[in-house]
């Protein structure tokens, strides 16, 4: 359940990563269509990303003597990052209903009080998470960091390969 849950978040990130690239570069008033497509493209180095940490992760396991045991740390590792990421993931989740579903207001407002401040805190929040899976395990903190670093790099990559001048 636990590595459902991260490999959810982390595709949810990386769409959201590929929208905050294009945003503010397009100055189009209709532009559902090039969000929607800016969000595939952050998903895509996304996927590169969680098959990054899920062989990093299997490899992990493999080198173990005692498998299950291994297993339940990295599981004990996902919860302990989860426990650092949800709480940030369901305010985000929550910003972002008021700003797709709100009145022009209400929209304003949670991109104002929501989702900027919350951007800005984002990179901390996933070292944190990092931090906290690694806490007890180093086998922990070898997937978590692999996964922190490669989710970190989602936003950058995207800009570069594809947002590097206005539209």
């Amino acid at each position: 359940m636990s590595v459902v849950l991260l490999a959810a978040l982390g595709m949810i990130d990386a769409a959201l990563a590929g929208f905050r690239a294009s945003s503010g570069r397009n100055g189009r008033i209709r532009r559902r269509a090039a969000d929607l497509r800016a969000a595939r493209r952050g998903v895509l180095p996304g996927v590169f990303v969680l098959a990054t940490s899920a062989a990093v992760a299997l490899v992990v396991l493999g080198a173990a003597d005692d498998r299950g045991t291994r297993y339940a740390e990295l599981d004990a590792a996902a919860w302990r990052m989860l426990a650092v990421l949800l709480p940030y993931a369901g305010i985000v989740a929550v910003s972002m209903l008021c700003y797709l579903a709100g009145s022009f207001r209400l929209a304003t407002f949670a991109i104002l009080a929501g989702l900027g401040p919350l951007t800005m805190v984002r990179p901390l929040l996933v070292v944190g998470g990092v931090v906290a899976a690694g806490w007890a395990t180093p086998a922990g903190a070898a997937v978590a960091a692999t996964a922190g670093s490669g989710i970190l790099l989602v936003e950058p990559y995207v800009h570069r390969r594809w947002y590097r001048t206005p539209i």
